[in-house]
């Protein structure tokens, strides 16, 4: 499998400052790692691995309504398929559940789809 570490900045793209509940930027840390199925060849051919994994970690998010941050610790289970994986290149895509721990709001939770372009060292 592998292990990482995200970083991620997200921003609303329409700033209403009339809807307080807006929620205007998020900021997120993830520790995750995947896993590859026996069945699968344990991912190393070079295209079209399949792997399952999840992510822990939370973010901080900053709403119209409330000039204060707010930590909401979150996890993700995901399921993907690695596109092209070579020494130095590695392409994949993953579907994950995204599900806030302390703030159960159906708002918040849902699918996430992540894309991926990677240089490895």
């Amino acid at each position: 499998g592998k292990s990482y570490f995200n970083l991620g900045v997200y921003r609303a793209i329409d700033n209403n400052t009339a809807d307080t509940s807006l929620i205007n930027e998020l900021f997120m840390m993830n520790f995750g790692q995947d896993f590859y199925p026996r069945n699968f060849g344990r991912g190393k051919r070079r295209f079209l691995n399949l792997y399952t994994g999840y992510q822990i970690g939370g973010f901080i998010s900053n709403q119209n309504n409330n000039k204060n941050s707010v930590f909401i610790p979150n996890a993700n289970l995901s399921f993907g398929v690695e596109l092209i994986k070579t020494k130095h290149i590695l392409v994949d895509n993953k579907v994950s559940y995204f599900l806030p721990l302390n703030e159960l709001n159906r708002n918040m939770r849902g699918i996430l789809y992540q894309a991926s372009f990677n240089f490895v060292f």
